[in-house]
């Protein structure tokens, strides 16, 4: 990655901070070569980034608010935007729902239009395969390309379908330089706490028993350093405006053969609870997705199998995360 200055919004969640991370490795081994900075909601925990932050300079600037992040803008006046901030859980209820609602297309829309003031070189924004829809049976040899009409068929899913029809008008009106990137199941260290690889590798490794969904669930996994690497590719293609690139695994794999993989890495048979746990529509569903045009265009693909990303996962759990407050 040739010299820049960053901005990174969400960085104090899972990807951002991971992305944080990498960049500032980059910077290490490049000799400082990019100048990082990181838009982070007033509100959130930084515990994932902590010892970076000396390393970076951190706006605290809730995206919603567009004066304040015009100031960002201008004092920055980033070349390369990389849009991390989204909504961290599936929205249940009609409060959280219309809180969402607000929240995530008015911090696009905001984000977009400072763009337009002060034009980036590159804007990269994480959106996600649940825009495409889903099957709901494995037995079908359909993969999602990135040109599949998009049915969400939940609402996290057509939640981020509204960002990316927001992006596309303004690429097209107003020519801006945005690409998106949509991902699946990302896991890997500072993983939401609550989520399934999380919870199995820290009831395993403390004895607590796990409740399993009722059918097996299958979902595409891809682990963090991949997702982070494919981010990396597309800021190096400048060429590129308003293209969508699926950044996944491109496997399908199930709960069970997760939990198989963690029991394998930990040496430790788990408790199963009797009693399983029913799921959601977005627990049920099936999303195959295809990497082709990411590996012929950006000359990117995985580089972890499942196995791979959850023992270095398990490891670093065992080493780091099970030792933090957010995974007691």
């Amino acid at each position: 990655m040739r010299q820049r200055t960053i901005l990174i919004t969400g960085a104090a969640g899972a990807v951002g901070g991971n992305l944080t991370s990498k960049i500032l490795s980059l910077n290490k081994k490049n000799g400082g070569q990019n100048s990082l900075h990181l838009l982070i909601k007033p509100s959130s925990d930084t515990w994932r980034i902590s010892n970076l932050l000396s390393q970076t300079t951190v706006h605290s600037v809730d995206l919603t608010n567009y004066q304040e992040l015009l100031r960002v803008f201008e004092k920055a006046n980033p070349d390369l935007i990389i849009n991390c901030a989204s909504y961290k859980k599936h929205p249940a209820d009609q409060s959280s729902k219309s809180q969402a609602l607000f929240n995530n297309p008015q911090s696009i829309l905001n984000l977009l239009e400072a763009s337009k003031i002060f034009p980036p070189k590159m804007f990269i924004h994480i959106g996600s395969c649940l825009e495409y829809g889903r099957i709901n049976k494995l037995s079908t040899n359909e993969q999602y390309q990135e040109d599949k009409q998009c049915q969400p068929k939940i609402f996290r899913g057509a939640l981020k379908n509204i960002e990316t029809t927001l992006i596309k008008q303004y690429c097209e009106e107003f020519n801006l330089p945005v690409n998106i990137i949509r991902t699946s199941n990302v896991y890997g260290p500072f993983e939401q706490p609550d989520r399934l690889i999380p919870t199995i590798i820290k009831n395993i490794a403390k004895g607590i028993p796990i409740r399993l969904t009722v059918n097996k669930t299958y979902r595409d996994f891809i682990y963090v350093d991949d997702l982070t690497e494919g981010i990396i590719q597309l800021a190096g293609k400048e060429e590129f405006k308003g293209e969508i690139f699926n950044i996944c695994s491109g496997q399908l794999n199930s709960n069970h053969q997760v939990l198989e993989i963690i029991k394998k890495t930990l040496q430790k048979e788990p408790q199963i609870l009797k009693e399983p746990h029913l799921g959601t529509v977005a627990d049920n569903s099936i999303y195959p997705i295809s990497i082709l045009k990411a590996k012929s265009l950006l000359n990117w693909s995985p580089k972890h199998s499942l196995e791979d990303g959850i023992q270095k996962t398990c490891l670093w759990f065992l080493e780091t995360g099970l030792n933090l407050p957010a995974y007691s």
